[in-house]
Order: structure tokens, then C-alpha cells, then sequence
């Protein structure tokens, strides 16, 4: 049921009010909480995803299983500063899982993610 990511298109919304229902790898295990939406890779691509948060520590990370964070393929919270994170990495195709979340716990408001996908040459 997570909502299709259209690469290139600005996604706007919020984890205020929203439920923990997943951890990562970074962010202080990401106990916030999370918004997941889904991206499909019809080819081996570089895919760039990065988020901005004006007044919280948000985190991204990247899964090719909803449910199995041992399926995890890229996790950040802080690039640059705590108030951006972006992951960059080479995925086969498939679908994945991104979610928006928060550092360790009680971080939550508004956002904007950005997804890029370039196929590798």
C-alpha cells in the first residue's frame, strides 16, 4: 500500500502525527514516526535520493523488502547537516522501499524528498 515515488517529481509531506513502525541501521535506530512510499527499477540505475526538513533531524534509508531491515541497501540522517540526509547507490531491478523517518525518537515533521534515477551505462 505505500504510495508509487515518480523519479523527478518533489514529494512534500509529514511524519507529524504518523506511527513508528520501522527502524534503520543509522539514525539511532530511527524510532520515529516513518512514512514509506515505493520505487520500481526497470534497469540497473544509480539512484539518488536526498530529503530537507527545516526544523527537525530527519533520516532516509532504502530497502528491497518493506518488513526486513536486513534488506537494507543505503541509510543516512545527516548530510551536510542534521536537517538533510540523501543516499546514493547502484540498484538492480526491482522494487524498493524508501522511508522517511526520523533520528532516534520523538523527531517527526514536514519534508521534501527529491528521487533521482539515472540508468547505468
Amino acid at each position: 500500500g505505500a504510495p508509487l515515488i515518480r523519479p523527478g517529481t518533489q514529494i512534500e509531506g509529514t511524519t507529524t502525527g504518523g506511527t513508528y513502525r520501522f527502524q534503520a541501521t543509522c539514525a539511532g535506530e530511527a524510532m520515529s514516526p516513518d512514512l514509506v512510499y515505493r520505487l520500481v527499477i526497470r534497469r540497473t540505475s544509480t539512484v539518488r535520493i536526498s530529503s530537507e526538513q527545516a526544523e527537525w533531524d530527519g533520516a532516509i534509508y532504502i530497502r528491497s523488502d518493506c518488513v526486513d531491515a536486513t534488506t537494507e541497501r543505503g541509510c543516512n540522517d545527516d548530510a551536510g547537516d542534521n536537517r538533510h540526509s540523501m543516499i546514493e547507490t547502484e540498484l538492480e531491478p526491482g522494487t524498493y522501499y524508501v522511508f522517511m523517518d526520523g533520528f532516534a525518537e520523538s523527531n517527526a515533521g514536514e519534508f521534501t524528498l527529491d528521487v533521482e534515477v539515472t540508468a547505468a551505462p
